[in-house]
């Protein structure tokens, strides 16, 4: 699978819309810590891999910024 060069925002520290709030400091151990040879995050639909399946697998993870707050972006390996 390919690594689709492009970014993509994944989470923003902050509330969330169902009144949880991410921690800023959550983030950073993910973008620092993550190891796809270790434990590879996958891309599914609302928890149902079951279902639908996996649609790829998560490359790697970076900090950014977003509306003034942290953000973690990643890199995926899209299945066709």
């Amino acid at each position: 699978m390919p690594v689709i060069d492009q970014w993509y925002t994944i989470a923003t520290a902050g509330p969330t819309a169902d009144g949880r709030v991410i921690e800023e400091q959550w983030l950073r151990d993910a973008a620092e810590n993550y190891d796809p040879d270790y434990y590879t995050a996958v891309i599914d639909s609302e928890h149902l891999l079951e279902v639908y399946g996996c649609f790829g697998h998560v490359a790697e993870l970076r900090l950014g910024t977003k509306f003034g707050r942290v953000s973690l972006e990643a890199k995926v390996n899209a299945n066709r």
